[in-house]
This record gives structure tokens, sequence and C-alpha cells, in this order.
């Protein structure tokens, strides 16, 4: 990798994200524009963010996460990433990872998935873009040992 971790933290004034404690983040994007959500209320028709994730394993522990509306995760930079997720209608986990042959991957709505830098001493700098918009009242998270 070219640059430290801590060189993209500064550079993107990315903060410790709120919900996980291996990953930094920012909005950078709230889209102006509007629309009615799926339970009839107003939102941003869409947000961005960068997401730099600490390198780490999966585990009982890791926190999966639920978001209300379609999340894709775009990779930028450093080691691959890999996603795991739910299949609910073949309840069973699966994964893909980014940055090596793909670059991005949406999460349907309503789908538990974590995101894992599983190589050490390493990083992923991604990007992640939910449409419409995301609201943190709309973040279910669990350990994966709950799921």
């Amino acid at each position: 990798m070219s640059q430290p971790k801590e060189y993209w933290i500064k550079k993107l004034d990315l903060q410790p994200h709120p919900k996980e404690d291996k990953g930094f983040f920012r909005e950078t994007y709230r889209d102006e524009y509007t629309v009615t959500g799926r339970t009839n209320e107003q939102r941003n028709a869409s947000t961005v963010i960068y997401f730099l994730h600490d390198s780490d394993q999966l585990t009982d522990e890791s926190t999966f996460f639920k978001v209300q509306h379609t999340e894709m995760i775009h990779w930028y930079h450093g080691s691959p990433l890999t996603l795991y997720y739910i299949d609910e209608k073949e309840r069973k986990m699966k994964k893909v990872e980014l940055g090596v042959e793909e670059f991005h991957f949406p999460f349907p709505k309503e789908t538990w998935f974590t995101r894992v830098c599983e190589v050490p001493d390493s990083y992923s700098l991604i990007g992640c873009t939910v449409s419409p918009g995301f609201d943190f009242k709309d973040l279910q998270t669990t350990a994966f040992k709950n799921l």
C-alpha cells in the first residue's frame, strides 16, 4: 500500500464510526432532492460516505448491519475487502471479495451484512451509497452470533 491508513483518515477527515470499533467514516454527499421512502416519509434521494476498515477477522462478535434500503459498496484503495451477507431465501452466509475482480456490490434492502478487511496489518478504503438516503434511525446492528 502506498499510504498508511492515517494518511487517508486525515486527508478525508474521517471520524470513528459510532457502531463499529474498527472503522472510520465521513458522509460526503446528501442529495438535496427528496423522495418518499418506504414508510411514506420524505428522505434524501441518496447519501454517500467514505469508510476505512482496519484489518480484522470475522468472529462471533463481529457486527452485522441491516439498513432499510439498498446499500452499494464501492472499493477504492488498500487491501481487498470481504463482504459477508445472509441470503434470506437460502438461509446461508455468502461472501464477495472487493478489490480483486469485483469493485462494487449492492446489498439488497433489509439484508444482514458485514464488511471485513482480512489482510493482517492492513486497511480497505471504500465508499457506501444508500438510496433512498441513509438515516441512522434505520440502522440495525447485532453480533454475528445472534443471527
